[in-house]
């Protein structure tokens, strides 16, 4: 069982020049269970130009749930944040699924989610759904529906699946896959994916 950890040692880990270290110290911490006190030290390390501290980085504050809405800023950064080699969004599935989970109100979720939805990496799909299920709004349902009937088209056996499944506890008529989405979100997401190299 691991050791706990307390604020005060996380913060020093956070700061430490080593990235495993505070990677190791944010993994012993999330398995605890946050606290709100943690926030500022959890901010600073979503800022970490490491992927492996931003991802436990947002696990903590996903745990923390509403009460971490003043991290919805930093999420949005994450969310946002390319990598100039490869033109994604390495943090992307771990920022919005926490951005959604803390403060399902923001309206940035959907931008992000329209930006990133169609990358040839299934996680981005799979984690926009799992945001916009934790937002909840008819036009969250509706955005769900528009990536699924787009993903059908490229999904194997498993991810058809887990679509399928998701369309089922979204309360979405599983007739989606004779559907097409609208032109609009064809050609946004047929661009991203020309920019990605698919």
């Amino acid at each position: 069982m691991s050791k706990s950890i307390s604020i005060s040692q996380l913060t020093k880990a956070v700061a430490h020049k080593d990235w495993i270290v505070t990677f190791k110290a944010l993994e012993t911490y999330a398995k605890q269970g946050p606290a709100t006190e943690a926030l500022p030290v959890l901010k600073k390390a979503l800022r970490s130009s490491e992927g492996a501290v931003v991802r436990q980085a947002a696990d903590c504050v996903r745990k923390l749930g509403a009460t971490a809405k003043s991290a919805s800023e930093a999420l949005i950064k994450v969310a946002e944040r390319y990598d100039r080699y490869t033109g994604l969004v390495p943090c992307f599935s771990d920022s919005i699924v926490a951005l959604a989970t803390v403060h399902p109100e923001e309206p940035e979720i959907f931008v992000l989610v329209r930006r990133n939805f169609a990358s040839d990496n299934f996680l981005y799909p799979k984690a926009s759904i799992e945001a916009l299920q934790l937002v909840g709004t008819k036009e969250a349902m509706k955005l769900i529906q528009q990536i699924v009937a787009f993903w059908l088209a490229y999904a194997n056996k498993t991810e058809r699946k887990w679509l399928e499944k998701a369309l089922s506890h979204s309360k979405l008529p599983q007739s989606i896959h004779r559907k097409t989405p609208p032109d609009d979100l064809v050609y946004l997401a047929g661009r991203m994916r020309t920019q990605v190299g698919a």
